[in-house]
């Protein structure tokens, strides 16, 4: 009985917290923190998304931004932790304040994959609430022009 309990209650907990990755045809890509969860460590990480990166954003520059939705109730210390292309980025104090609107410090380039987790402060607990919007644009340079042609021909000394 106790095992099919814990069972049940890993089952409730990953569908509260795995919302899947959603991209839109404009380079925006949406993460949503659905649940809630209390009793975690300080510094312990809650895994929110681990997905694919649509090829047509793989490489591009992104701004993050993080919206909270968590009414009055406050974590402090909670962060978004970002990690793409082998980097990590954090959002700090996503929870600070109720219905705060917390930006990434710095530009973020998306790799082929993105992992996006939720660490967790002194507290240890979350609201939810949290939707992390990355707002991506395409940085590839342009193409290089192409070398002046080498004369053949001596110039003309007239």
């Amino acid at each position: 009985m106790r095992v099919r309990w814990l069972v049940a209650v890993a089952a409730v907990a990953a569908l509260l917290f795995s919302v899947p990755t959603a991209v839109s045809a404009d380079g925006e890509i949406v993460v949503t923190v659905a649940g809630s969860s209390t009793g975690n460590a300080e510094g312990s990480r809650l895994l929110i998304a681990d997905d694919a990166v649509a090829p047509e954003i793989v490489g591009n520059q992104c701004t993050g931004v993080v919206t909270t939705r968590n009414n009055h109730s406050v974590h402090t210390g909670n962060d978004i932790v970002i990690t793409t292309n082998g980097i990590e980025y954090r959002i700090p104090g996503v929870e600070d304040g109720a219905g705060d609107v917390t930006t990434a410090d710095g530009e973020i380039i998306t790799g082929d994959n993105l992992r996006v987790e939720l660490e967790f402060g002194p507290d240890g607990a979350t609201s939810g609430g949290i939707t992390l919007t990355l707002t991506c644009v395409d940085v590839q340079l342009p193409p290089t022009p192409p070398e002046p042609p080498t004369p053949t021909e001596p110039p003309f000394t007239g």
